[in-house]
């Protein structure tokens, strides 16, 4: 599996916060307490705090 960083947080069409990856992927990111509890995205401070970190994702590592 690829590791990957988070290069921006932004809202999608229905407002529910997003990540772009630095393989071009996109991914949700909600706070939709129970089934995710997300409170970092909810305040801009929360979501810079995560910019930069590592993820991994098997879709990347299949694209390539």
């Amino acid at each position: 599996m690829e590791t990957l960083r988070i290069m921006v947080f932004y809202q999608g069409g229905e407002g529910h916060w997003m990540v772009e990856l630095n393989c071009d992927d996109q991914r949700y990111m909600r706070h939709h307490p129970p089934f995710r509890n997300m409170p970092r995205v909810i305040k801009e401070s929360g979501r810079r705090q995560y910019v930069g970190i590592s993820l991994t994702s098997r879709l990347c590592t299949q694209k390539t």
